[in-house]
């Protein structure tokens, strides 16, 4: 009986195996492309480590005021982490005044992604608000905070989500980010972040 037992608890690891393979595969090829495109990936485990990421970033980006996204998720760790270390941490909200003077102002904006591609290296963020969109436009700095539970190998395969999102009757803007805004002169010479954010980091968080 215990032989059996065995078997069977052997059986359950080695046929996990492959997709735990896959998914290790998933994120080590998106850390190199974004780090190609002159981004920067993060891997946490857990929600303080989120906060301590964010909090890092901020720091060297030497942020004065973040912008947080309506839809992260343990907004109130991240706000707080923030405060403490003397940064102004600033949720949107539907009620809020002066928003769009916020964002302006903002060094770094916090959103949430609602999928990735390890493909491209990019970040799909879909949003109802222009407000939310902003964020992730507008200050110099934009943190993308995904699952890796929504991390897919090729931009065809977020198609299933892509159309049941295109097709609700509800108004949404569904956004595309790969690295930092770049663009070119007529000398074929990169600049960063002249139509948006200057860096932009991405935090897969272990679910």
């Amino acid at each position: 009986m215990k032989l059996l037992k065995l078997a069977l608890i052997l059986e359950i690891r080695v046929t996990n195996m492959p997709l735990n393979a896959e998914l290790q595969d998933r994120i080590s090829q998106f850390q190199k492309e974004l780090r190609l495109l002159g981004g920067q990936c993060h891997l946490v485990a857990r929600p303080v480590e989120l906060a301590n990421i964010i909090l890092e970033i901020a720091l060297n980006a030497n942020c004065k005021l973040a912008i947080i996204e309506s839809h992260i998720d343990n907004n109130d760790e991240i706000r707080s982490t923030l405060t403490q270390h003397g940064i102004d941490a600033i949720q949107i909200q539907d009620s809020q005044a002066h928003t769009l003077e916020f964002l302006s102002k903002a060094d770094v904006g916090i959103t949430h992604a609602d999928m990735a591609v390890s493909q491209t290296a990019t970040v799909i963020i879909r949003t109802a608000r222009d407000e939310d969109r902003l964020a992730s436009c507008l200050p110099r700095v934009h943190i993308a905070v995904v699952s890796t539970t929504r991390l897919v190998e090729k931009l065809t395969d977020a198609t299933q989500y892509l159309k049941t999102n295109l097709q609700t009757n509800e108004p949404c803007v569904i956004s595309f980010v790969s690295g930092p805004s770049r663009t070119s002169d007529i000398e074929m010479k990169q600049v960063l972040g002249v139509h948006g954010p200057h860096e932009v980091h991405v935090i897969l968080l272990e679910q």
